[in-house]
């Protein structure tokens, strides 16, 4: 028996008058097992969500599974739907999922401290290169795991979809010169951060 990705059934199955409507309209129909319309939220939510989950968890792998959990979520609770915004709605699950993980994570730390071996290093080389291919990426992401949850929250929001500042006020229940005020605030940590140097 073959699956079929969810990616084949948005070909299979989408069609433009789909994409005129709104993610709630969408949602509406799904409600009615409208298969067409998980496949359109599908294509226009993963890779945003994807990458501000990767954002938040630090892991890209880590990301994949959690997004697909998520429009498992959405899907499991579709009757549960109320009017309201969508991408809020689902941003939600997504912080959800984001913060089990890395609460399980480090539960899975102090236990692995524990049961911890040393493996010796047999090329030196390879783990040389892999370091310096991603020297960037984890100074940005060590500066961001620096920032506050809320902070870290509301910046990761920002970077990863371009939210408003309304939006991302409405997903951390605050108002939008709140949450533009915590953006800010992570560019000037960021900015100290790097300038002091400590990553």
């Amino acid at each position: 028996m073959s699956s079929v990705s969810l990616r084949s059934l948005w070909v299979r199955f989408s069609s433009p008058a789909l994409y005129e409507l709104t993610d709630e309209q969408l949602m509406m129909n799904l409600k009615d097992d409208d298969q067409k319309s998980f496949c359109v939220l599908y294509d226009r939510y993963k890779a945003p969500l994807n990458q501000w989950i990767s954002w938040m968890t630090g892991r890209k792998a880590v990301a994949e599974e959690l997004t697909q959990d998520v429009f498992l979520k959405v899907y499991q609770q579709r009757n549960h739907y109320r009017p309201q915004s969508f991408k809020s709605w689902i941003y939600t699950i997504a912080r959800n999922q984001a913060r089990d993980y890395l609460r399980k994570k480090q539960e899975w730390l102090v236990e692995d401290e524990r049961s911890l071996e040393v493996n010796p290093v047999n090329d030196i080389d390879d783990i040389a290169h892999e370091l310096i291919l991603r020297q960037e990426e984890a100074q940005l992401r060590a500066g961001i795991d620096e920032l506050s949850p809320r902070v870290r929250e509301a910046f990761t929001l920002w970077l990863a979809d371009e939210w408003s500042f309304d939006e991302i006020g409405v997903m951390l229940e605050c108002s939008g010169q709140a949450a533009k005020n915590l953006v800010h605030r992570a560019k000037r940590d960021l900015k100290e951060w790097f300038s002091a140097g400590e990553f």
